[in-house]
């Protein structure tokens, strides 16, 4: 349950479940960003409250490896107004402008781990942002980090099949390439 009260009026709003199912019981942790957004972070993924509609609304988070809800435990924002997000899933970066997910880490590539513990973050005066998580405390400088928007182009110039060049025109092929047992080692230029 979230409970909100005017700054004025000292009125409270009590929030649970909204008309559309959005569940506020299984709140993890709570951050107003600098442009007074309430956002929530559940076991069911990220809650924005909607002035408008007077109700929290679900941000659809989308990371490249991983479908389904994903819980968001600890929140911080860095000095962008960019939200960073950890949770079961590793830490994410938010683009505060447009809810693009810019910079995203997981334990297989970046971390030690992958499980972040709920409320368990903090971001000092010179901009670090910590992280606690099942197998202890993650730490960056958000703006040591570069986003890049645009997927990159692949080009491939060149296979070798077990060390010797593909005899076809790489950049023109169009039909299956069939390889015997024993072409079993490929690399790419």
């Amino acid at each position: 349950r979230v409970l909100r009260t005017g700054p004025l009026r000292r009125l409270w709003a009590s929030f649970n479940t909204d008309d559309k199912g959005v569940r506020l019981s299984s709140a993890l942790c709570v951050l107003e960003d600098v442009n007074g957004n309430i956002c929530v972070g559940t076991d069911d993924g990220l809650l924005v409250y909607d002035e408008e509609k007077r109700a929290f609304v679900n941000t659809e988070v989308n990371l490249p490896d991983r479908t389904g809800r994903i819980s968001v435990s600890s929140m911080e924002q860095d000095r962008n107004g960019n939200i960073w997000a950890a949770g079961d899933f590793g830490i994410m970066c938010i683009d505060g402008s447009d809810n693009h997910v810019g910079t995203y880490f997981k334990s297989q590539e970046d971390l030690d781990h992958n499980v972040f513990l709920h409320g368990s973050s903090l971001r000092l005066a010179d901009g670090t942002i910590f992280f606690g998580g099942t197998n202890g405390i993650c730490h960056f400088r958000p703006e040591e980090f570069e986003n890049n928007h645009h997927a990159a182009e692949v080009v491939i110039s060149e296979v070798y099949v077990n060390g010797n060049p593909l005899r076809q025109d790489v950049a023109n092929i169009t039909i299956p390439v069939k390889f015997e047992s024993e072409e079993n080692n490929l690399s790419f230029d």
